[in-house]
């Protein structure tokens, strides 16, 4: 029996595994609810931002308008 190949679906796929490989993707990582993320250097806080927004963390609501009132506080005294 022929099954339907979806090309996009096949494509999507091998994308996924290339960056999963490059990332040092395991998948007992995957069950343990852990991950590997590559973060910049220096770290600013606008990528700490990133990975609440992204990722979610404990407490979000409390936490993150916190992280953009402090974003704010240190563009004013940069600028």
């Amino acid at each position: 029996m022929n099954s339907i190949i979806d090309i996009q679906e096949a494509k999507k796929n091998k994308q996924i595994r290339k960056i999963r490989n490059k990332n040092g993707y395991r998948p007992d990582q995957e069950s343990q609810g852990t991950f590997v993320a590559r973060l910049p250097y220096p770290l600013y806080l606008s990528d700490i931002i990133s990975v609440v927004e992204r990722m979610g963390i404990m407490e979000e609501e409390k936490i993150l308008p916190e992280l953009y009132k402090l974003q704010k506080k240190l563009t004013i005294k940069e600028d």
